[in-house]
């Protein structure tokens, strides 16, 4: 699910959005570049979720009109207005992100209840709301500057190398005995691959894992072994019993069970390589209290039903301490935040947006 995301109807007559995309070129309809397919992006600015002043600060102009003639074909056939199509569309694009955190969370044995949602890239901010609420989660984080998140992580990230044998050892202690050389042949290339980065020793860590899984299982489990400082002498880090004993409660996290009596064994050796990194420091910034003055006001569709009279804010006004409630909209260069009626945001010390979600509301 993208801001390009298309909108079709399948051959059932159901509407559906995605996975084809409009991509950067020619780009959803209201970039003016010649598309004509009713994209995720149209359907935001229909909605008033986006501004129709453009993104990137203006710089990108963005036409309102182009968006509703786009949506328009839809919205005859589904008999809507455009505004409650939009609405539509946007459900649909949610459940897709949904279904895909649920792949990664609640199949995993984790209940995303438990858990804040962080919120990335130029559009997460803006469907970050409405995930929260289906999956029940209650906080929502949204950094400083979700557009350019990722590429912001890679230069201050530490250096990370992998390394792998695969090799099926059946966990006994002959075994074990077996396990010893991929193992000390994983620490010899990460202490090469040192050598060649540069990493001094007291920037350096390693972690160890093995795959492991039940004999005749399709799946295997990551089980971390040992410490750091056991990884010294391999040969007594290794224990059948230790092992045997974590991999029951990784398949009890994962699975709900584990049967002590069946055979286990290893598939995968992994060894992860860190050469640790300077982490820049956080500003010292002044704190201010209440609500910051809003840059203006608009009509923005929360419901398919009307719009809401709601105040839009600059990011880059805002300071530690600042407290909106929803419904609001806050934009910046690289990126929108949609808070719902009903909803808290505030800056924490980091400059992040903290967003309660309040599930009576919206």
């Amino acid at each position: 699910a993208g801001g390009g995301s298309i909108a079709w109807f399948d051959r059932d007559g159901l509407l559906k959005v995605g996975p084809a995309s409009a991509g950067a070129e020619p780009g959803p309809a209201c970039y003016g570049h010649g598309g004509a397919e009713p994209t995720v992006t149209d359907a935001n600015l229909v909605l008033g979720r986006l501004s129709p002043k453009g993104l990137l600060g203006g710089a990108m102009a963005l036409e309102a009109a182009a968006a509703e003639a786009a949506l328009a074909p839809i919205a005859d056939r589904l008999g809507y207005g455009v505004e409650r199509t939009a609405h539509g569309m946007i459900g649909i694009v949610v459940a897709n992100m949904v279904r895909a955190i649920r792949v990664v969370s609640i199949e995993r044995g984790h209940d995303p209840r438990d858990y804040a949602l962080m919120a990335l890239g130029g559009a997460g901010p803006l469907h970050a709301a409405d995930v929260a609420v289906e999956l029940g989660i209650s906080e929502i984080i949204v950094p400083p500057a979700p557009g350019i998140l990722c590429a912001q992580g890679l230069v201050v990230s530490d250096l990370k190398e992998d390394f792998v044998a695969t090799a099926h050892t059946p966990l006994d202690d002959g075994g074990i005995v077996s396990a010893v050389p991929h193992v000390q042949a994983l620490l010899d290339a990460a202490e090469a691959w040192f050598a060649q980065e540069a990493v001094a020793a007291g920037r350096r860590a390693l972690r160890l894992a093995f795959d492991m899984r039940y004999v005749g299982q399709n799946f295997e489990l990551p089980v971390p072994v040992g410490d750091e400082d056991s990884l010294k002498d391999p040969s007594g880090a290794i224990r059948a019993d230790d092992l045997r004993r974590a991999f029951f409660e990784a398949h009890e996290r994962s699975y709900g069970f584990h049967n002590p009596d069946d055979a286990v064994e290893i598939v995968n050796y992994r060894l992860t390589a860190l050469g640790r990194l300077d982490r820049p420091s956080a500003p010292t910034l002044r704190k201010s209290k209440g609500a910051p003055d809003p840059v203006e006001i608009r009509a923005v569709w929360f419901t398919p039903q009307a719009p809401a009279e709601t105040p839009v804010y600059d990011r880059s006004a805002l300071a530690p301490g600042h407290e909106i409630a929803g419904p609001a909209v806050v934009e910046q260069l690289d990126s929108t935040t949609l808070v719902r009626p009903g909803d808290i945001a505030r800056v924490d010390p980091t400059l992040s947006l903290i967003i309660e979600v309040n599930h009576g509301q919206g």
